[in-house]
C-alpha cells in the first residue's frame, strides 16, 4: 500500500476556531487518498491540548488514517518578541524561518517518531502558515519523496503592516524566502486561479491550480416551500471590510415576499456582531452560535437556502470555502460584489448564474425562492462541467507527479 504524509497546521476536529477553513481541505485530501487505496500519515499542530506533557501522539484515526498531533516545546511569542524589536523579528523570520511557526516545524522534527513512520511516496503539505512548509521541505528530503506544496492562501498573507514601509519590505523578503524553498517542490497548486496567476510570477514557475472538492454525497432537496418563514443559513465569519453588505442589506429591506425571511447565523460572536451592524435593524437574526459538525449540518439541511457573501476587493479573488460544503446540501444564494473569483468559477462550471451585486436580480431571486423556484440560486444540476469531488481529488495531485 502507497503512503502519503500531509503536513498541516490544522485538522478538523482538532484545530483552532480560526482554523476552520484551512483545515477542511487538509481532510479532503486525507480521506481522497484512503478512498484510493493509499495509507495516510496526517502531521499537524496539536491546538487542543492532546498531547499532554508529551510533544506529539499517534492516534488511529481510521483504518487507513493516522493522525500525529504535535505541540511547539517553545511560545511563538518570547517576551522579547512582544517588545518593541517585534518588527525586527518579524523581518528575520520572514528572511530566515518563513514565520514564527517554524518553531512548531523545528518541535515537530525533533519529536515525531519517524521509526514508526513508513517511507512517504508523496508528501503534500499545506500553507498557510508556514511552518507545514518548511516541514514538508524537510520529509521530502529526509526520504527522497515528491513533494507538493498546497497554497490556500496567496503568498503574501501574513506579510501586511500598518506600516507601509514595513508592508513592502515584509512583502520582498517573504518573496525570497518562499522562493528559495519552494525550489525544492515537485509541484505548487493553489485553489485559486487568479492566486495561482498572481502567485506564479512571485516565483517564477508554474503553479497549478486545484479548486476545493465537493462532496461526493449530495443532498438533492430544491424546490422548499415548506414552513411558515422561509430560512437563510450563513455559517462561519465575515469581514464588512473585505465582503459587502449592503446588497444583501438592501434587498432583505426591499423583498416583499410572501412568508417572514429569517438569517440564521452560526460562527462566532465578531461574525454576529458584524451582520448585526451592517444590517438594518428591522432584520431578522437568529444567533446559533457555535455549532459542532451534526448540529451544523442539520441547520443547513432545515434552511431553505444559504447564504454566500462574496470577497469584492480585486485583492482577494478566492471563494469563501464554505461554498463548497453548502452547495451540496442546500441552494446556494451568493449575494453582494464579486471581486471575480466566483464569476471565473461559474464560468469554469458553465453555470448560468450571475449579477451578485444587482439588487434588483436579488431582490427577484428571493421572492422566487420563496416561491419554491430556486432558478436564480446557484444549485449544483445547472452545472454543465461537473466539479471536482473529493474521491477525484486524489487523481489531480498525482497527475502533478507523474
Amino acid at each position: 500500500m502507497k503512503h502519503v504524509l500531509l503536513v498541516a497546521y490544522e485538522y478538523p476536529g482538532y484545530h483552532s476556531k480560526s482554523g476552520a477553513a484551512l483545515a477542511r481541505r487538509v481532510k479532503q485530501v486525507a480521506e481522497s487518498f484512503e478512498l484510493n487505496g493509499w495509507q495516510v500519515t496526517v502531521v499537524h499542530k496539536d491546538q487542543v491540548g492532546e498531547t499532554g506533557d508529551k510533544l506529539c501522539v499517534v492516534k488511529k484515526e481510521s483504518a487507513s488514517i493516522t493522525r500525529i498531533p504535535v505541540r511547539s516545546d517553545r511560545s511563538e511569542f518570547s517576551v522579547f518578541e512582544r517588545s518593541i524589536f517585534r518588527r525586527l523579528f518579524t523581518l528575520y523570520c520572514l528572511l530566515k524561518k518563513g514565520d514564527r511557526t517554524y518553531r512548531w516545524a523545528e518541535s515537530a522534527r525533533r519529536s515525531l517518531p519517524l521509526s514508526q513512520l513508513s517511507r512517504p511516496d508523496l508528501v503534500i503539505s499545506f500553507f498557510t502558515p508556514r511552518g507545514p512548509i518548511v516541514l514538508g521541505r524537510y520529509f521530502a528530503k529526509k526520504y527522497d519523496a515528491p513533494w507538493i506544496a498546497d497554497l490556500q492562501d496567496e503568498l503574501d498573507q501574513g506579510t501586511l503592516s500598518s506600516n507601509k514601509y514595513f508592508s513592502a519590505l515584509n512583502g520582498y523578503l517573504s518573496h525570497v524566502w518562499v522562493k528559495k524553498i519552494l525550489s525544492a517542490a515537485k509541484a505548487v497548486v493553489h485553489v485559486s486561479p487568479e492566486w495561482a496567476n498572481v502567485d506564479s510570477a512571485i516565483l517564477g514557475r508554474h503553479i497549478a491550480c486545484i479548486r476545493h472538492a465537493m462532496a461526493d454525497h449530495r443532498t438533492e432537496i430544491y424546490n422548499r416551500t415548506d414552513s411558515t418563514e422561509f430560512r437563510v443559513f450563513y455559517g462561519g465569519s465575515i469581514e464588512p471590510a473585505g465582503q459587502e453588505l449592503e446588497t444583501l442589506n438592501k434587498v432583505l429591506l426591499e423583498v416583499r415576499a410572501q412568508k417572514p425571511v429569517k438569517l440564521i447565523m452560526a460562527g462566532g460572536e465578531k461574525a454576529h456582531y458584524a451582520f448585526r451592524n451592517s444590517l438594518d435593524e428591522s432584520i431578522d437574526i437568529e444567533y446559533a452560535g457555535w455549532l459542532d459538525a451534526e448540529a451544523y449540518s442539520q441547520t443547513i439541511k432545515s434552511s431553505h437556502c444559504c447564504l454566500i457573501v462574496p470577497w469584492s476587493g480585486a485583492d482577494r479573488q478566492a471563494i469563501p470555502s464554505k461554498f463548497y460544503e453548502v452547495c451540496t446540501m442546500r441552494p446556494v444564494w451568493i449575494v453582494g460584489k464579486d471581486s471575480g473569483a466566483f464569476s471565473s468559477l461559474v464560468g469554469d462550471l458553465k453555470h448560468p448564474l450571475g449579477r451578485y451585486g444587482d439588487v434588483a436580480f436579488n431582490v427577484s431571486a428571493l421572492e422566487k425562492a420563496v416561491a419554491g423556484d430556486y432558478s436564480s440560486m446557484f444549485t449544483l444540476d445547472k452545472c454543465a462541467v461537473a466539479p471536482i469531488t473529493e474521491r477525484q481529488l486524489c487523481e489531480h495531485y498525482l497527475r502533478l507527479v507523474n
